[in-house]
């Protein structure tokens, strides 16, 4: 997609990566605004599907991204100065806006807008994605703009993220790799990862789900207090109620349906959001770690005495949720206290840490059945064949199909009009549904385009549309006019306010929303007033 990384500063020459194509080459560095030329113009734009999923808003993906967006500047200006939280950014922009960054990240002046847009060879067919990119970067307070002279408009990186990003992509920016001798020894196979990672975020799914389950516990041997689900759950609107008299809200059901990627975010969401209320916690250290452990190679030991007690904190509530995976590693002179020469405390980071910082694509949402366990094939008749053994994978399906059969690995289900409308009464969306059943696909259809069959797919938007024809409204009727003329004026009345439901002009009868019936009634009173006042003035006469 031409987006290159920026490797290196040796002396007066940037070493250039494609990471597409692997190609290395050397580039003269100039102050000057020109040198953004040297990357030449971006990749032709035609070659992207203007359907695809670079052109979709930014705003409608459920990542870093959104949530800065909603920070005041104070705050987001902070998170700049971690290397770790620019790097995520970065990583879950669109290639476009990516390309943006990296051409002007070496750059000290401004760049004149004009100059931006003639980065755009065809401005006409494409001119609206250049000008997404750029607002999308301005409201994340990436660019900036500057008044240059003759009241021209310039571009420039926020500094702290320019530097940030610099020190990344040209200095010492990552995470120590290599274990200490005997510790890669006990740590976790990739296996017992995923097989931990999907036992504690299906926990969390089943508390959801039911009243009558516990909420994912805490690792055993790790000091730690235990992190409150239920009431972050609650803060989410995703639970109501106490916790053994727990519902799942509309919200809730709404969650379950959503990729592990999505949901993981709309719970650390409301997670930043309590340790910062809560504990008193930096928003900027929070999520500077939680980048930290995003950038970590999966099954990398990471030692958990060498943390500060903030980190320690958060690092064993993402054990709890299954982001870590804690064990201990015999090491002469490194076991904890209390540890009982069981060994020092580490933990692993797993697939769902790792899916932090890797921005959304549609292949990521694939890839989580490494995690959620690809399951699902949908055939053209409507008939569902879901290889799982999961009480929270079968719960979810039938909350919107029918079930024909459970065998100890295989769940054979329905999509009929009933369970789909009865999933759409609980505020549950087509595409929702649609959704589910795209990111939770089989592997062997998974490289099937659609991976749900269109027939499907159209009925099940056709079901919902069926519930869009009626709506509902609180009313009042009004009839028994004494005079065409008054129903007519009253009638009109009601229709300039824009409350009008329906009427009938033979019978004289109206109905209005019932919010305005004050404004109607004293209407209808002033006119029979003023009819009557002329009548006794008529007869006066």
């Amino acid at each position: 997609d031409g987006v290159f990384d920026l490797l290196k500063v040796c002396g007066d020459y940037t070493r250039i990566h494609c990471i597409h194509c692997h190609r290395t080459s050397a580039v003269t560095c100039n102050p000057d605004p020109s040198f953004i030329n040297v990357l030449g113009p971006p990749p032709p734009l035609a070659t992207r599907s203007p359907g695809g999923p670079y052109c979709s808003p930014m705003g409608t993906i459920v990542n870093i991204v959104d949530y800065i967006e909603t920070l005041p500047t104070a705050k987001r200006d902070k998170l700049y100065e971690s290397p770790w939280t620019c790097q995520a950014v970065l990583r879950s922009l669109p290639p476009l806006a990516k390309q943006y960054i990296l051409r002007l990240l070496w750059v000290e002046r401004p760049v004149l807008k004009e100059d931006m847009d003639a980065w755009v060879r065809d401005v006409k067919s494409f001119g609206s994605q250049h000008r997404a990119a750029l607002d999308s970067l301005e409201q994340l307070g990436i660019i900036q703009q500057y008044l240059m002279e003759a009241n021209r408009v310039g571009y420039c990186l926020h500094q702290a993220y320019r530097a940030q990003l610099r020190w990344s992509l040209s200095g010492p920016g990552h995470l120590a790799q290599e274990a200490p001798p005997g510790v890669q020894d006990s740590a976790p196979a990739m296996d017992d990862l995923d097989k931990f990672a999907h036992e504690q975020w299906e926990a969390l799914q089943l508390y959801i789900l039911t009243s009558s389950t516990d909420p994912p516990a805490m690792p055993a041997d790790v000091p730690a207090e235990p992190l409150d689900t239920h009431r972050l759950l609650v803060s989410a609107g995703l639970l109501s109620g106490e916790r053994r008299s727990r519902r799942i809200t509309d919200t809730g059901f709404q969650f379950l349906l959503k990729d592990n990627y999505r949901q993981l975010w709309a719970f650390l969401t409301e997670y930043i959001r309590d340790a910062e209320a809560r504990s008193g916690a930096e928003l900027s250290s929070v999520m500077s770690f939680l980048m930290q452990l995003g950038f970590r190679r999966v099954g990398q030991p990471c030692a958990f005495d060498a943390l500060s007690s903030m980190e320690r904190r958060i690092a064993a509530h993402m054990m709890q949720l299954g982001l870590l995976q804690p064990f201990r590693a015999l090491q002469a002179g490194s076991s904890l206290p209390g540890s009982g020469g069981r060994g020092a405390l580490y933990f692993c980071p797993t697939r769902l840490a790792s899916s932090l910082c890797g921005g959304f694509n549609p292949q990521a949402v694939v890839s989580n059945a490494d995690v959620a366990g690809g399951h699902i094939i949908v055939e053209t008749n409507y008939r569902v064949y879901a290889y799982t053994s999961s009480p929270v994978q079968v719960a979810i399906l039938e909350l919107f199909m029918r079930n024909d059969c459970v065998l100890p690995n295989l769940f054979v289900g329905t999509l009929t009009r009933d369970t789909v409308l009865k999933a759409i009464t609980a505020g549950i969306g087509a595409e929702e549904i649609i959704d589910y059943l795209v990111s939770h696909c089989h592997p062997q259809v998974a490289g099937r385009s659609p991976v749900v069959p269109e027939v499907v797919m159209d009925q099940i938007r056709l079901w919902e549309a069926e519930t869009l024809r009626l709506r509902a409204s609180l009313a009042v009727l009004y009839d028994n006019f004494e005079t065409p003329d008054l129903f007519t004026r009253s009638c009109e009345y009601a229709r300039n306010l824009g409350v009008l439901l329906w009427a009938n002009t033979t019978a004289r009868r109206f109905a209005a929303r019932d919010d305005a019936h004050d404004q109607i009634r004293a209407y209808i009173k002033s006119l029979k007033e003023a009819a009557g006042g002329a009548t006794g003035a008529s007869k006066a006469q």
